[in-house]
């Protein structure tokens, strides 16, 4: 298995809510947003650079 497959999946798999193997672990649920839902948390569509 690829590094992708011990560490960089299941690190998606948790944020994105979809949890792990351990028992009751549900994960962070993180989602990400279009345009308008971004909108709504009044935050600007692109990120700004300094």
């Amino acid at each position: 298995m690829s590094e992708s497959g011990y560490v960089e999946l299941p690190v998606i798999a948790w944020l994105s809510g979809h949890g792990s193997a351990t028992p009751g672990n549900q994960g962070l649920g993180w989602t990400y947003r279009d345009e308008s839902a971004i909108a709504a948390f009044g935050r600007p569509p692109v990120d700004r650079q300094p």
